[in-house]
């Protein structure tokens, strides 16, 4: 069954705002409002839907074990401390380069990149965020470099501890 429905509407102008920071914004469409008299609507009666079967769980769910757990994934009960509590901030032990990628080394392409690096206590990378990106095939190229590196984890009162820090990259063609 279709059922029509028409609305007798009214236009209704609305004042248009300039924007102040001289965007060109797209013209607006006039708002309409349907009128006060609406027909009113057939209801079509009520039919029980099937319900769907539940659906099946695994009684026997596959046990974790550790190699289903990501080797750098953080320590759950290692807390990450703040640079201003460590009595010795974190240091490369291993330091890679970031490879300049051909391409923007090519096309004369500059960037600087600011990266954020989590490392355990053990001083192993545990993640790496861009902050300030350079465009994505130098952040590529400063993440992979970051987690091939080692470092010698903060220090506090002679413990060591994880933490994170940040890791300036610049890629400068001279």
């Amino acid at each position: 069954m279709i059922i029509d429905v028409s609305l007798e509407a009214a236009p209704v102008n609305t004042p248009v705002v300039q924007p102040k920071n001289n965007i060109q914004a797209k013209p607006q469409q006039p708002l309409t409002v349907p009128a006060t008299q609406t027909p009113a609507l057939e209801q079509a009666p009520a039919t029980p839907q099937p319900t769907p079967p539940p659906a099946e769980t695994n009684p026997n769910p596959a046990p974790t074990s550790p190699t289903n757990i990501s080797q750098n994934a953080p320590s759950s009960t290692e807390e990450i401390q703040p640079l201003f509590k460590l009595t010795r901030m974190p240091s490369f032990q291993k330091k890679v380069e970031a490879i300049y990628p051909i391409s923007e080394r090519r096309a004369g392409i500059q960037a600087n990149v600011l990266a954020e690096v989590t490392i355990d206590s053990k001083g192993i990378v545990q993640d790496v965020r861009i902050l300030k990106s350079g465009g994505n095939t130098f952040d590529e190229a400063v993440k992979q470099a970051l987690q091939k590196s080692q470092f010698n984890p903060g220090i506090i009162d002679g413990k060591a501890v994880g933490t994170r820090f940040q890791v300036p990259f610049r890629f400068n063609l001279n």
